[in-house]
């Protein structure tokens, strides 16, 4: 198709954009995948003669780049390249520095959008054709991009598989039910002032902690009731939501923390990646919220996260890297911008609650060769419920709520449930 560079806001699949001669536009990738594959993969069907990228951070310049264009077989293109800050490249101009036959990248370009200085290289060479790049564009930098780089789209994980850039990821939910072995001591004050306490399991404490919940949502419901019939005035309602709310979050984070410490997640873990290890070439890596569980499921030597000394986690990670192990647990350390060869197994532990990290974990396992598939484990604890008439109902826990929306956010529908019930 023809596309006119005054247009804006084109949905284009890099069949669109490499087909015509290159214009001036702006992918706006989902989170996690690595927007450097993608202009690589670009890089590699338009073969240009010349290189530019612009990059915001000398690490970047010199280190980054270099090696994703390692990763992804194209040091041709890379020898061909020259790899630059904003800072610098807004200093030229045609008379200093001559750009003819190159095309540009522009790595994190909402960068420049927000340095009306680092922007000057866009007018001084309107006629390059550039490709920018970049997570978001938020409606305050939109003016910007319709003046710099008039054509852009939304570009999804789902569109980079169908182009051949990404590999496809199976996503399985796996079903298991929380510990009713009691093992939790609760402590609590009797009538006559002395401390006691009794034992818990991790089901019956999610089960208070999701009643009283509940409880809670009711009185904040029958207070905006009174509210409207005239019985509490603004100020006295104000005043009940406000501490309502404060028990409320109190009790949400117990029930969250059940999960987070929760035995049965690290025996399921544990299983999994017995059950991956039995597969010749299942390179493995397990997400955890808390330290503590990765070091449970890893152990020192294959574990890295906060606890580690430097020196323990460097010697984790190169292992792992270079396929001594075939497994490594991990908690916070390699959510985003790292690349590890053959990764083809990922196990989310334990509840993270956050869509931008869960993607940038997927995209760990976003970086094998186009044809080869990647699967992901989600732990998802479902809890015995008690009726009020003493019988018990299967019922999911809210990791399972959670799994659903950053399934969605990241543009995932598809997945199998895997029941360990």
């Amino acid at each position: 198709m023809k596309l006119d560079i005054r247009t804006k806001r084109q949905d284009l699949t890099i069949s669109d954009y490499v087909k015509d001669k290159p214009f001036r536009s702006t992918f706006v990738l989902s989170t996690g995948f690595g927007k450097s594959r993608v202009a690589i993969e670009i890089l590699k069907r338009l073969d240009p003669p010349k290189i530019l990228i612009l990059v915001n951070s000398e690490k970047l310049r010199d280190f980054t780049w270099k090696q994703e264009f390692k990763d992804f077989d194209a040091m041709y293109l890379y020898e061909r390249s020259e790899i630059v800050t904003y800072q610098l490249a807004a200093k030229w101009t045609q008379k200093t520095k001559n750009l003819d036959n190159h095309f540009v990248v522009a790595d994190e370009v909402d960068f420049a959008a927000d340095t009306l200085k680092y922007s000057k290289f866009f007018s001084e060479y309107p006629d390059l054709p550039v490709l920018g790049m970049t997570g978001f564009i938020t409606e305050a930098k939109r003016p910007w991009f319709d003046q710099n780089l008039p054509v852009y789209t939304k570009y999804t994980t789902w569109q980079a598989q169908s182009d051949g850039i990404l590999n496809k990821i199976k996503v399985h939910l796996v079903k298991f039910m929380l510990s009713t072995v009691q093992t939790n001591e609760v402590e609590y004050i009797d009538e006559y002032g002395k401390k006691k306490s009794f034992y818990q399991s991790d089901n019956d404490s999610y089960d208070y902690h999701q009643k009283a919940i509940e409880r809670i949502a009711g009185k904040k419901a029958e207070a905006k009731a009174e509210y409207l019939v005239g019985n509490l005035t603004s100020i006295q309602l104000d005043k009940k939501l406000k501490s309502l709310d404060y028990l409320y979050n109190k009790e949400a984070t117990k029930r969250r923390d059940v999960i987070l410490n929760s035995e049965a997640n690290i025996q399921i873990a544990k299983a999994l990646i017995e059950y991956k290890c039995k597969e010749e070439g299942s390179k493995i890596i397990t997400f955890s919220k808390r330290v503590a569980n990765a070091q449970k499921i890893g152990g020192e030597t294959q574990s890295f996260h906060g606890a580690n000394r430097k020196a323990v986690n460097n010697t984790a990670f190169n292992a792992f890297l270079n396929g001594d192990i075939n497994y490594l647990s991990v908690c916070g350390k390699i959510d985003r911008g790292v690349t590890i060869p053959g990764l083809n197994v990922g196990i989310f532990e334990s509840y993270f609650g956050d869509d931008t990290k869960a993607a940038q974990r997927f995209g760990r396992l976003l970086r094998l060769k186009p044809d080869e598939v990647a699967e992901v484990f989600i732990l998802v604890p479902y809890y015995n419920r008690k009726l009020k008439d003493g019988t018990f109902k299967v019922s999911p826990t809210v990791q399972l709520g959670w799994a659903k929306d950053m399934l969605r956010s990241t543009v995932i529908s598809d997945y199998s449930v895997w029941d360990y019930r």
